[in-house]
């Protein structure tokens, strides 16, 4: 059973969370998440976990992308599955590996989409 977790949010006039959509422009997704800057991650995920995700972005396989959702293979000691998808001006993750919070998967394809230079 695949768990999801809710990790962008965005309540117009009542309550802003990390991760604010523009206004002003309508983004896809993938578009969506290239805008993204590291430091917004730091308040979703532990910082154990994000620090581990950066060894699992050149692990990420990018398998479908549509506009308001993006599923990925994330080849690690398994194959884990990892959607992103908008839905209601949120954006939610969910992956397949059997950790109960957000996840070192999820937050390497936000960074792998984020295209971070890492040489």
């Amino acid at each position: 059973m695949q768990k999801t977790y809710e990790f962008v949010c965005f309540y117009i006039n009542a309550y802003k969370s990390m991760f604010q959509f523009s206004t002003t422009k309508s983004l896809s997704l993938t578009e969506w998440l290239t805008e993204l800057k590291e430091f917004q991650l730091d308040g979703y995920f532990s910082t154990p976990i994000l620090g581990r995700s950066y060894d699992y972005i050149p692990m990420v396989t990018s398998i479908t992308t549509t506009k308001n959702q993006n599923l990925y293979k994330l080849i690690g000691s398994q194959v884990y599955d990892v959607k992103i998808e908008m839905i209601d001006g949120g954006i939610f993750g969910q992956c397949s590996c059997p950790y109960d919070r957000p996840c070192k998967h999820i937050a390497a394809v936000i960074l792998w989409e984020m295209k971070l230079d890492l040489s």
